[in-house]
């Protein structure tokens, strides 16, 4: 499962903070400001290759705010204008300043370093500064300020959604390794053949089966391939457990046969689209194939790997468990 953020642009601090943010950035940023001597930190060397946001979140270790400081002010003496991460340097500091992690707690900086940030759009910006000017007013020293509190534009969205699948891919590795701690060798290359096949359907399907024509493209794609590998990981426990549900092999010949005319109907119903006028990033004829192609050596390496897995589920009961999930993936492709 996904992280989820919140999304406000905080009306209350608007209305009773009656300064500019323009003005208020201005002053916070009018003197310069050097990056503070680390005691032991890490050499120049070493900081040319190190990850801000992976270091505050963590993810699949604890967090490193110590390590994460001083690679953030490595980042913004080193910046990168043409990536759009808004956590990247100025980003993270914010957050280590307003929340006190790895160095003493700053609102002034904290509200300073998001005057910088670039990646902002003018509303997200007034109102992540507004929730520091009231997380710093109130003296406030429990509150966890994050970048994802105030997102209200489409490249903030996926950002957001990025940190959370680095959590829900740390999840699922660990509930891999644990399903996996006995299988065989044999087994264990007939996964390895099936996981390749999985992430090249996921990259498909959240790439040319999702309208991408929105701002919110980022997060819409991160989703879309986040929905295919959680069903992974919970079919995985199904054929561990057993729990695959019964299916002759009339069953399975019907479930493909519905498969083939909803994907000959969706086909069609493209074409006649292919001559209307098209934004870049909805879903083409094209795109649709593609990933169909890659479904299928995802349903065949599925029908290969759940029998040596599980001696008791058979090759057409796993098939049909795959096809079924792949037409409700259909039903959802416009």
């Amino acid at each position: 499962m996904t992280l989820s953020f919140t999304f406000s642009s905080f009306p209350v601090f608007a209305q009773t903070q009656q300064a500019d943010w323009k003005d208020i950035c201005a002053r916070a940023t009018a003197d310069p400001l050097a990056a503070p001597a680390f005691t032991n930190g890490k050499p120049l060397s070493e900081l040319k290759d190190c990850d801000s946001t992976r270091l505050y979140y963590g993810f699949s270790r604890a967090p490193d705010r110590k390590a994460a400081l001083q690679c953030a002010y490595f980042e913004r003496a080193h910046p990168r204008p043409s990536t759009g991460d808004p956590f990247y340097g100025v980003g993270v500091l914010s957050m280590l300043y307003a929340n006190g992690f790895g160095i003493q707690r700053n609102y002034d900086l904290a509200i300073r370093f998001t005057c910088e940030n670039t990646w902002a759009a003018q509303a997200e910006m007034e109102g992540r500064i507004r929730h520091l000017q009231h997380l710093r007013d109130s003296r406030s020293q429990t509150a966890n300020f994050d970048l994802c509190d105030d997102g209200t534009s489409g490249l903030m969205e996926g950002a957001c959604a990025e940190i959370g699948e680095q959590f829900a891919e740390t999840k699922r590795a660990q509930k891999l390794k644990v399903l996996s701690a006995g299988w065989s060798r044999e087994v264990k290359t007939a996964f390895e053949n099936l996981q390749k096949a999985e992430q090249s359907f996921a990259m498909a399907h959240s790439g040319r089966e999702i309208d991408l024509s929105g701002t919110g493209r980022g997060a819409f794609s991160i989703e879309a391939a986040a929905k295919v590998h959680d069903q992974f990981i919970q079919n995985l426990q199904r054929l561990a457990k057993g729990t695959v549900p019964p299916a002759s092999a009339q069953d399975y010949r019907d479930v493909d046969a519905n498969l083939n005319a909803r994907y000959s109907q969706l086909l069609a119903s493209k074409r006649k689209d292919e001559d209307q006028p098209r934004m870049g990033g909805e879903v083409e004829l094209s795109g649709i194939r593609e990933s169909e192609r890659a479904w299928i050596k995802f349903r065949d390496g599925w029908m290969a790997f759940a029998p040596l897995a599980n001696p008791k589920i058979e090759a057409k009961q796993i098939g049909a468990l795959i096809t079924g999930q792949r037409i409700e993936q259909f039903k959802d492709i416009e």
